[in-house]
């Protein structure tokens, strides 16, 4: 077996040329769970030191990136990605309303070290394209770094909204609702062959999270939180204008009360109460065996199917969740 030994390496090189092989020339390549991770260390030592330099006085994630050399400021700012994501995931010094360090509950439900799971309802890979995508700005933030003010930092704003969506979800859909006795495998082979021991909840919550509609669902519920939190003027003007120019993902940049929480809540019940979830018919049955996003679109936001047409009246489009808020 052949053995390499580094004496005395420059272990933050190491990190990154491990990262590199298992990433970009795949010679044995790691689950985004490990990815993630590994880039999170990367950052987050690297970020470390740039804050404690006592050179600079007005700090930032830009700030940073730009502060590197600029071969390097591409590949660090996927590292700042990986870091935010595993502040989420992981919940990384931060800490609730109570002061109490959160747990994104979420995760216990997540498959993260296989691509395919039939125990567990959720990929990795499904968090990466919904949550994730739609809810954490991977541009670096242009706002100052100050540890001793007293005004809430929009990364930690962020993580915390988060953190606490997925966590809505995981007690609304999940927490003794999903069976891991019953699990994922042939759910939807099992319904339509009439097995009647699959309790409802559980076929929602099996159902809810296969990745081409969770997909298109998310990107509807950001959507809808956006239009509740500007009708509200919850965002600003300036957050206006950056979703105006496509940056749409900094939905969660805002400190939310009680009410904007308690209207989060309603649109989510009216996601999940819909009866598409726990329709047992062959039709829909068979509509969860596909895997293109661009079908659950169609079906989610029209109710139709190509080829066969209308199968439901009531389709899951942005306005359908809005009016949960008046529920």
């Amino acid at each position: 077996m052949p053995v390499r030994v580094f004496v005395n390496p420059p272990k933050d090189n190491l990190k990154e040329v491990n990262r590199r092989a298992h990433k970009e020339l795949r010679q044995i390549e790691f689950f985004r769970s490990v990815l993630d991770s590994l880039g999170e260390d990367i950052f987050s030592v690297n970020f470390k030191k740039y804050l404690e330099d006592p050179q600079t006085s007005l700090k930032s994630e830009k700030g940073y990136i730009e502060s590197i050399e600029a071969e390097r400021r591409r590949e660090e700012e996927k590292n700042l990605y990986h870091y935010l994501k595993v502040r989420v995931r992981d919940c990384r010094n931060l800490a609730g309303e109570n002061g109490i360090l959160m747990k994104n509950e979420f995760f216990d439900y997540v498959e993260k070290d296989v691509a395919r799971s039939k125990t567990w309802p959720i990929s990795y890979d499904s968090v990466e394209k919904t949550f994730f995508r739609h809810f954490i700005d991977a541009t670096p933030c242009e706002e100052q770094i100050n540890i001793d003010s007293d005004r809430p930092y929009v990364r930690d704003t962020e993580a915390r909204n988060l953190v606490k969506l997925m966590t809505l979800f995981a007690n609304k859909v999940l927490k003794g609702k999903f069976n891991k006795d019953i699990g994922v495998y042939k759910l939807e082979d099992r319904i339509k062959k009439g097995d009647t021991t699959i309790p409802d909840d559980h076929l929602i919550a099996y159902r809810l999270f296969r990745p081409a509609a969770f997909v298109i669902w998310c990107e509807f519920l950001k959507e809808a939180i956006a239009n509740y939190l500007i009708m509200n003027r919850k965002i600003t003007n300036e957050m206006k204008k950056e979703r105006k120019r496509g940056k749409g993902t900094r939905v969660f940049w805002v400190e939310l009360e009680k009410e904007g929480w308690d209207a989060i809540e309603k649109i989510i019940d009216r996601l999940v109460r819909h009866k598409i979830w726990k329709d047992r018919g062959p039709v829909i049955a068979n509509a969860f065996g596909q895997t293109r996003p661009e079908f659950f679109r169609l079906l989610l936001e029209k109710g139709e199917i190509e080829g066969i047409g209308k199968v439901f009246e009531e389709p899951i489009d942005i306005q359908y969740l809005q009016s949960g808020v008046g529920d």
